[in-house]
């Protein structure tokens, strides 16, 4: 009988395969996860013509994963997701296209047309919500501030603080000047 094969040796920071995988990516990028199978080549094969497509397309910012799951890829997958940055949470991550159910091989590969829309509308949709936020926080850094008034107008205060005195001060006076009655 032949010996056993030796295991692989386990992390011994604790560190997960997705967590090194994502190392090499940018931050601050979108990233494009594709999901694929290994047992034929033509799955990695359309799945790195997908992500040039979309690069020479106009989104020059879009990174590539492959397979960055903590298990195998599934027989027969093909699935692609979009995340605004890199990320081993599937919950941030938005499923793009899945042909895992679709039977005729033809069919598991997605239309590009509808790929780029479906990316370009999420990345749209996260750079309006940006520019909301900051909207919101204007007002409120804007509202601490004190307004500034021109020269003129603190002029006309000036001059209209002192009727108001005058006429105050002359009210006084007339009330003050006629003789109360008994």
């Amino acid at each position: 009988m032949p010996p056993k094969r030796a295991k692989k040796p386990t992390p011994q920071n604790g560190s997960t395969p997705t967590a090194s995988a994502n190392e090499g990516l940018d931050p601050g990028k979108p990233v494009l996860y594709i999901e694929h199978c290994r047992s034929c080549h033509t799955f990695g094969k359309r799945a790195t013509e997908i992500h040039a497509t979309l690069q020479e397309r106009g989104l020059k910012q879009l990174q590539l994963q492959l397979n960055a799951l903590d298990r195998p890829p599934r027989r027969g997958a093909f699935e692609l997701s979009l995340a605004l940055r890199p990320t081993a949470e599937a919950t941030e991550q938005q499923a793009l296209w899945s042909g895992l159910k679709r039977t005729p091989r033809a069919h598991k590969w997605p239309n590009m047309d509808v790929l780029y829309e479906q990316i370009v509308d999420a990345l749209n949709k996260n750079q309006r919500q940006k520019e909301e936020s900051k909207k919101k926080e204007k007002p409120k850094a804007t509202a601490t501030a004190t307004p500034k008034t021109s020269k003129k107008r603190k002029a006309d205060t000036s001059d209209n603080l002192e009727q108001r005195l005058t006429r105050s001060s002359s009210a006084k006076r007339s009330k003050n000047s006629t003789p109360k009655k008994k």
